[in-house]
């Protein structure tokens, strides 16, 4: 049942040479699809990850554009540079003869996660995958719209964490983490650390902002300089709620109750 379920239903059925994927909730650009298929065969790719752009919300709304940005900055920087570690189901093309090739890409045993386990399944088999940066491809998507949501959603995020096998995702994640643990940890030690730990926050919020503002310009989201700073203030406090989330065994997603 599920997602999982019938994404492998229509793969048993689809004829064609490729699939894409997006989600019901989502918006996509009238070019969407052509611009989309021209680079599949362009690039003969095996999996192809495209731009999503988190739509606003009246709850935490820049700080969420702000998270998911990041997120896709670094899916598409470790894409590019060869290396793609995360994979967002809301924009995805996929070849479907080397959908078939593998066993269980979808990860039956998780409950969420279909998208990156199957990336990780592609790149394990050393399979084509490409980014395509492309304005004409960017698909639109729901933000979390209270604060049940947005924790709900974290812990559907963490709990496919745990079964990732791959090692550069796991690290990226964990050095992630602990980043921000540590200024946490810095901010209530003694004095002479306070100084290192705003050192310390404002190398990592130029870095941030430079970095994240590159995709939120590509997508044409405006997000004024105070709220970087209000986010980088409560990013350690939520890397310590994820710390939480991964633990976590039971959340609600789309009215289903998950045990994972």
């Amino acid at each position: 049942q599920g997602k999982k379920a019938a994404l492998e239903f229509g793969m048993a059925h689809i004829k064609t040479e490729y699939v894409f994927l997006t989600d019901a909730d989502c918006m996509l650009p009238s070019e969407w699809f052509v611009t989309l298929y021209q680079f599949c065969l362009q690039s003969q790719a095996d999996m192809v990850l495209a731009p999503v752009k988190l739509l606003p919300s009246k709850f935490m709304n820049k700080f969420q554009q702000i998270d998911f940005s990041a997120t896709q900055i670094i899916s598409a920087g470790m894409a590019l540079a060869g290396k793609p570690i995360l994979a967002n189901g809301a924009n995805l093309a996929i070849r479907k003869a080397s959908f078939d090739a593998l066993q269980n890409p979808l990860n039956h045993f998780v409950s969420s996660g279909d998208d990156v386990f199957m990336l990780h399944a592609f790149k394990a088999k050393n399979f084509n995958i490409k980014f395509l940066k492309s304005e004409k491809a960017v698909v639109e998507t729901a933000s979390a719209q209270n604060l049940n949501e947005f924790l709900m959603q974290k812990i559907r995020w963490a709990s496919k964490a745990k079964a990732y096998t791959d090692i550069p995702t796991r690290s990226t994640g964990i050095i992630v983490l602990l980043t921000n643990l540590w200024l946490l940890f810095l901010v209530f030690q003694l004095k002479s650390f306070c100084l290192l730990a705003l050192v310390f926050y404002l190398l990592k919020l130029i870095a941030d902002t430079i970095l994240v503002s590159r995709y939120l310009n590509f997508t044409k989201t405006k997000i004024s300089f105070v709220y970087f700073i209000q986010t980088e203030l409560l990013y350690p406090i939520y890397s310590l709620i994820g710390l939480f989330a991964f633990f976590s065994t039971k959340f609600t997603w789309k009215n289903r109750k998950y045990s994972k």
